[in-house]
């Protein structure tokens, strides 16, 4: 069996000017690596036996501050990255939504008809997170790390309640550094937590 201890990147420049991310890179803010210290404190207690991490910056670099004092090293894992968002990722928010309206609409209202002429879609997304989580469940046990981002943490937890992609944005929503616990024992899952935040204070 694993539980695993799945959480978003930390804020990040981007996120504060309202831009899309993608693949691309941005630096976490001064409050991304305070949330990200936050919850390292809330799992200081935890001994993991792995840490998988995507390999963007922002998510490696929470990873290694929430690893901090527990002689772990975080395994760079590219099934983890965030979906790829083709020409949308740089601009603002609002300069998507009217540039690309259909798409906007599709990759909000109807992600499992999103289908970009350029990067991801949500179904590409679904099956390379899909075989990260039976490749951790087949070869680990114990307690697994797991940094990723906000799509794909979706995505992933599509495939632990073996929901179709229609419901992928139902509630609740991924916050930077909250925390998701699932115990995996073949093909059986419990959800013990689903995007909470212990260890900020609102």
């Amino acid at each position: 069996m694993v539980r695993l201890y799945i959480t978003r990147h930390g804020e990040t420049e981007w996120n504060l000017q309202g831009r899309y991310q993608g693949w691309s890179e941005s630096d976490l803010t001064q409050k991304g690596m305070d949330d990200a210290a936050a919850l390292g404190i809330h799992l200081k207690d935890i001994v993991f036996d792995k840490a998988y991490t995507s390999p963007l910056r922002r998510a490696v670099q929470t990873a290694e501050i929430v690893c901090r004092g527990k002689n772990l090293r975080p395994i760079l894992d590219e099934s983890l990255k965030e979906i790829n968002m083709g020409d949308w990722e740089g601009l603002l928010y609002d300069d998507i939504k009217r540039q690309y309206r259909e798409d906007y609409e599709a990759f909000w209202q109807y992600p499992h008809q999103y289908n970009p002429k350029k990067g991801e879609t949500f179904y590409m997304l679904q099956d390379r997170v899909g075989q990260f989580l039976r490749r951790v469940v087949d070869t680990d046990t114990g307690n697994i790390l797991v940094v990723s981002h906000a799509a794909a943490i979706k995505a992933l937890m599509m495939a632990v309640k073996r929901m179709p992609l229609e419901r992928l944005w139902d509630p609740p929503f991924v916050h930077g550094t909250c925390l998701t616990v699932v115990d995996m024992d073949g093909d059986s899952a419990r959800i013990l937590c689903e995007c909470d935040m212990p260890h900020i204070s609102r």
